[in-house]
């Protein structure tokens, strides 16, 4: 264990023990202790100040996790028996998922924020993501998220790196308006993140060479063309910028279109863009359950422009 794990009560031991009223996540119960047995303090203050966040913000977030995994688990186990993920309609998807408000903003995104520290596929990534790139990044430099969907890394940023600025990009309005709104309740000065909508495949609206850093997690499953959005990506980037790129591979969701077949594929998509992969993660579910029928593969690179 890298830290001591707090023992008095708190609101993510409270939400522990009400998840152990849902049988079909008992599995997460599992992954959870494993995640405190590893990380230590490092796990349980983050699902700490989430789940505080989520409190101030009133959210039902028992029935909001347990639905975001039914949705998960009910794709996944579509995947496994086709072998497909069985999205391909990039307009369709945008139409029925990223533009509904009721979706996005009461299900989608709360989930996804809570699944970070609640699912060890996400927080391997935080971890991964706090230890190798934080450190890269100081209050002068100026960046971007792109695909900032339910503000989880710029709120990382953002807390972590004091007097930070930062821009982001969504092609979803319901993002916008959440994670604008979670920010402003983390207390987050409103003169320090600028957010827009805008789609990655179209052009970001910034001038070419002008940011220090970009992020871009959870963004080129979701595209047909993710190609693409790293070479815009990297187009605003100046030598010597930074790259964060966190995706899945065999992991399906709603609105999940592009898997690869090895983590060398995803490698090769950042290389073949002129950068050089400096730090990587990749973390299997069955690292941690190796009776899991879950494949899925979380990655992530950290990644300089030459």
């Amino acid at each position: 264990m890298n830290e001591q794990a707090p023992s008095t009560s708190s609101e993510y031991q409270k939400f522990r023990s009400q998840l152990e009223s849902i049988q079909f996540l008992k599995k997460s119960l599992v992954s959870l202790d494993k995640l405190t047995d590893r990380f230590g303090e490092l796990h349980t203050s983050l699902a700490e100040e989430v789940l505080q966040l989520a409190h101030s913000m009133n959210w039902d977030t028992q029935e909001i996790f347990a639905q975001y995994i039914f949705d998960y688990l009910k794709e996944q186990i579509a995947f496994e028996q086709t072998g497909d993920y069985g999205h391909t309609d990039f307009d369709k998807i945008k139409a029925e998922i990223l533009d509904d408000p009721q979706v996005m903003k009461q299900l989608y995104l709360p989930g996804l924020f809570l699944a970070y520290p609640l699912t060890a596929i996400l927080f391997h990534k935080y971890a991964f993501f706090k230890k190798a790139f934080l450190p890269r990044i100081t209050p002068t430099m100026y960046g971007a998220e792109v695909g900032y969907g339910d503000g989880f890394y710029l709120w990382v940023m953002l807390k972590n790196v004091p007097g930070l600025r930062l821009t982001g990009f969504d092609i979803s309005a319901p993002a916008k308006e959440f994670a604008d709104h979670l920010l402003q309740q983390a207390d987050i000065s409103a003169d320090r993140f600028d957010l827009h909508v805008a789609n990655v495949i179209d052009g970001i609206p910034l001038e070419k060479e002008s940011l220090d850093w970009v992020l871009l997690p959870e963004v080129i499953e979701h595209l047909p063309e993710p190609e693409v959005a790293i070479a815009e990506a990297g187009s605003k980037l100046k030598p010597g910028g930074w790259l964060y790129v966190a995706t899945m591979i065999d992991s399906n969701h709603m609105d999940h279109i592009s898997n690869f077949e090895s983590p060398e594929v995803v490698e090769a998509l950042i290389t073949g863009n002129g950068f050089t992969v400096t730090d990587r993660l990749v973390y299997r579910v069955t690292d941690d359950l190796p009776d899991s029928q879950d494949r899925a593969v979380s990655l992530a690179f950290i990644a300089q422009k030459g």
